[in-house]
């Protein structure tokens, strides 16, 4: 029995493996980007940060997740290995989908209102930050 937690890269697997899909979208943090631990992509991985203050809806973190998302999709393409933009807007629309009752929420009252930080001079706001996995294919061996 091991006392480990298992590894992000486990968990996802997992999470894709128990929704029966093979792209999905995984909040993983919110944080300042200094804080963020493990912040580069592997191969079946992209990460983004979008800026949140404590007035912000699910509804504009997920607006802003797709508008970021949209500003490097095309830069994706056939770059990296197993990537399919259809499949992951799909799980972009799957991630709104299942916020759909929650939209009008508050994303994170905890965080300091966009005010509040601009008052306090903050040139740096915390960072939502989505993780999107996609199974990779494996390396065809060479005869």
């Amino acid at each position: 029995m091991s006392f480990y937690p298992p590894s992000l890269d486990q968990q996802t697997r997992a999470a894709r493996e128990a929704a029966g899909v093979s792209f999905m979208w995984h909040h993983i943090d919110t944080c300042l980007p200094c804080y963020l631990r493990d912040h580069h992509n592997r191969d079946g991985e992209l990460l983004l940060g979008v800026p949140v203050a404590g007035e912000y809806l699910i509804e504009d973190v997920l607006d802003a997740l797709e508008d970021e998302f949209h500003q490097i999709a095309w830069q994706l393409g056939e770059n990296r290995k197993g990537y399919d933009h259809d499949e992951a807007q799909k799980a972009l629309q799957h991630l709104r989908d299942e916020n759909e009752e929650r939209l009008g929420r508050v994303f994170d009252r905890a965080l300091e209102t966009s005010e509040q930080l601009e008052e306090a001079g903050c040139e740096e706001w915390c960072q939502a930050w989505f993780l999107l996995t996609w199974d990779v294919p494996e390396e065809e061996e060479i005869g």
